[in-house]
């Protein structure tokens, strides 16, 4: 007696999704769970060290937290003042104790050296952050952001990478084609007076000035051991005839700073934003600033969160913020 075949569509899908979970489940897993290795570099999961440097170094992290295309990438090199430091994959990060002082990271895509410049008992945090123009071509740009974020940063997926004596060597036969000096960004003074123009602001939880944020309406931006203020003075159209001048200023006192971070891009493309949270004892708002003109976008973000982080810090330092912590309850 022949006994009939269930059909061939009903008996193969269930197979083939078993083979596909079966390929997915190792490729999911694999780069979480396992170190890889290069002959160039170690890569293994590590969490970033809690505690603060010792009080006479500064710690530096460096974190390539992105993942740009599913093909891989280039390893970028990394070098700390003119020195071999590490090479990094996409998703993989790497941290070193310096001494205070100013230091330059170089050998990162085409950019110039990277200055930045650091004080002791405190930790930095360099991410690179990768994007694509309009032809499909890799731009790297280094940004400094709150170190906080580390720990969060480092804490999916992103494995610390450590170079092998292999990887030591060929940094070392490349470190003849670095220039340390051409192309590098500027660096303010400590605390000095910043006078910026072309700065955009958003504050997206006021109410009041919701006709001239969310626009590309610039204004003036001071930052000073005495304020952070913001002046613009805009024209809004009322009717196709008519149009009326709007006057907008924000002035924020040191003490009331919380925090200075990354806050990711908005309308005006690829610009990074600097985002601070502000909290006074009758309301709390955040702040973005950024720069109009796309070339200098980078660099001026630098230069405002650098500003305001060693704002931040000094007034912290002066006038200890006992409760302005507690009105946030712990939050930092």
């Amino acid at each position: 007696m022949r006994v009939p075949s269930l059909p061939v569509r009903r008996r193969t899908l269930p197979a083939l999704l078993f083979v596909c979970l079966g390929w997915l489940t190792p490729l999911a897993t694999s780069h979480a769970e396992s170190p890889r290795v290069d002959p160039h570099f170690v890569l293994t999961p590590r969490a970033a060290p809690l505690e603060d440097p010792p009080p006479n170094q500064a710690r530096l992290y460096v974190v390539r937290e992105q993942y740009l295309r599913l093909r891989a990438l280039p390893y970028e090199t990394v070098y700390l003042d003119g020195k071999p430091l590490c090479l990094l994959p996409p998703q993989t990060w790497n941290a070193v104790l310096l001494d205070p002082g100013e230091h330059r990271i170089s050998g990162i895509g085409d950019s110039g050296p990277f200055r930045l410049r650091c004080e002791p008992g405190r930790s930095y945090l360099v991410r690179l952050r990768e994007r694509l123009d309009e032809v499909d071509q890799r731009i790297v740009d280094l940004i400094q952001d709150d170190p906080a974020l580390v720990s969060e940063l480092v804490s999916h997926r992103v494995m610390f990478a450590t170079p092998t004596a292999a990887g030591l060597a060929y940094l070392a036969r490349k470190t003849q084609h670095l220039d340390e000096h051409e192309g590098a960004n500027p660096l303010d003074d400590p605390l000095a007076a910043l006078r910026l123009q072309n700065v955009l602001c958003e504050r997206p939880l006021d109410q009041v000035n919701l006709r001239t944020d969310f626009g590309e309406h610039e204004g003036r931006l001071s930052i000073d051991t005495t304020s952070v203020r913001y002046v613009r003075r805009v024209r809004i159209p009322t009717s196709f005839t008519s149009s009326e001048w709007l006057g907008d200023s924000l002035d924020i006192k040191p003490q009331d700073i919380v925090w200075v971070r990354f806050g990711g891009t908005r309308f005006t493309g690829q610009s990074p934003w600097v985002t601070l949270f502000v909290c006074t004892p009758t309301k709390s708002q955040m702040v973005s600033f950024a720069d109009l003109r796309t070339t200098q976008s980078v660099e001026t973000y630098n230069r405002i969160f650098v500003a305001l982080h060693d704002l931040m810090e000094w007034s912290r330092a002066r006038e200890p913020r006992a409760q302005g912590d507690a009105r946030l309850g712990g939050q930092r």
